[in-house]
């Protein structure tokens, strides 16, 4: 079962990003961005249009102007209207003491102490503050240039709109017992965003259908439900990170988190680019510590190079297959090589080159020794000769190392005379 969040936690987050400074935002003091939170808390108590109002300004002119503010206040919302769980009828709160339940309140009202607002109706209310700078700003600024709107983007009021389904649910939810029915007001929302085009009409619909069920649902299985779907959300993003950064090209062809490695430790490819481009025999010095820097890199790899790249992992999971699926085949020629239904998959000779790939390797080969730019520039040649005499002077102490006996030369190397 989920649990509600720490509103006091969310608190701190909320105005630790308003206090964060950025290029083109206003700066605020902490005094600011705790009277802004305290505001919104005093607009759920008492719900009245100057507090709206107040809260609209200072979202308009100080929290739309940056996506990480957009970001902190939907999810503060969000977290706030989680915190306003159901509560018997007959539940009390001393609003004379100082604290979220009662703010704002406090005054003697018909010879009673004011108290907070059912919690369905502290939701509803957090709803009507988004709700009232969406509409300030689709109605009342988009007849404007957006020379003189300036702060405002789409862009920024997108963050708010995904979380603006959750408090909707949120909001209609009257969690299985004798709480107010508020769908209704909710609904009557959805139906004022759609006349007036403030949300996508289909965004409306969705919003439509999930709070029909969240007036029917109860309160701890919304709470799951709502935790559920930001684990989808979160999974999803990184499933769309991964799809999008595994085709950029690295900035060089070398060995992962190791910008210093040596020639000898390089992959094959760039021996492979060394010939091509320089010549052959290779040298050792020609190599950059690190790898060869790629000309796309950091850069998202061009179509052909993802089709080819696919193709070649397809084909080396068909390695693994025991027999081949006579469905996928075509024909098979004299030599033996199969013709392949699919027209992207290349016939392969006996040693598994393609024939388009043979006659292209030939070319390359041609083109590639005429254009070779040689070694003369790479400095002097790699000597080998120190590194053969360490290699000896280790295998040789490998040899004293394994044990002595009776073996010729004082019982030395594999002839030492082990018996068992």
């Amino acid at each position: 079962m989920a649990q509600a969040p720490d509103i006091s936690v969310a608190r701190a987050v909320l105005v630790s990003a308003l206090l964060r400074s950025e290029p083109g935002t206003p700066e605020l003091s902490r005094d600011d961005a705790t009277l802004f939170a305290r505001t919104i808390l005093r607009t759920c108590n008492i719900c009245t249009t100057s507090n709206i109002k107040l809260c609209r300004t200072f979202i308009l002119q100080h929290v739309l102007v940056s996506s990480a503010r957009t970001s902190a206040l939907a999810k503060y919302l969000v977290n706030l209207s989680k915190s306003c769980c159901p509560k018997d009828t007959e539940y009390c709160v001393d609003t004379s003491k100082s604290g979220d339940e009662s703010e704002g309140l406090g005054n003697t009202v018909g010879g009673r102490i004011q108290q907070p607002p059912d919690p369905s109706f502290i939701r509803l209310h957090i709803l009507y503050i988004v709700h009232d700078v969406l509409t300030h700003y689709r109605i009342h600024t988009q007849t404007r240039s957006r020379s003189i709107r300036g702060y405002l983007s789409d862009e920024v009021l997108d963050l708010l709109r995904p979380d603006v389904c959750k408090l909707a649910e949120l909001a209609a939810c009257q969690g299985g017992g004798k709480a107010p029915n508020t769908c209704q007001s909710v609904l009557d929302l959805l139906t004022f965003w759609s006349k007036y085009g403030i949300l996508n009409q289909n965004h409306v619909d969705q919003m439509h259908d999930r709070a029909l069920q969240a007036a029917e649902t109860e309160w701890d299985a919304m709470l799951t439900k709502l935790a559920k779907d930001d684990e989808n959300k979160v999974e999803e993003e990184r499933r769309q990170k991964e799809s999008k950064s595994k085709w950029m090209v690295p900035d060089r062809h070398g060995v992962a988190n190791d910008p210093t490695a040596p020639w000898h430790e390089l992959p094959a490819a760039n021996g492979l680019y060394l010939k091509r481009t320089r010549g052959y025999p290779l040298r050792a010095t020609a190599l950059p510590v690190g790898g060869t820097y790629l000309p796309d890199g950091g850069d998202e790899a061009d179509p052909q190079l993802q089709k080819d790249v696919r193709s070649l992992y397809d084909e080396v999971i068909r390695c693994y297959d025991k027999y081949t699926n006579a469905e996928e085949v075509q024909d098979v020629d004299a030599l033996g090589n199969i013709i392949w239904k699919d027209p992207d998959r290349a016939t392969r000779n006996y040693w598994g080159f393609t024939l388009d790939g043979i006659d292209r390797r030939k070319e390359l080969a041609e083109r590639f020794a005429e254009t070779a730019t040689g070694y003369d520039d790479s400095g002097a040649p790699y000597r080998v000769e120190n590194a053969v005499d360490r290699a000896r002077a280790l295998a040789a102490e490998r040899g004293r190392g394994i044990g002595r006996g009776r073996g010729r030369g004082g019982g030395l190397g594999w002839r030492s005379g082990r018996r068992w």
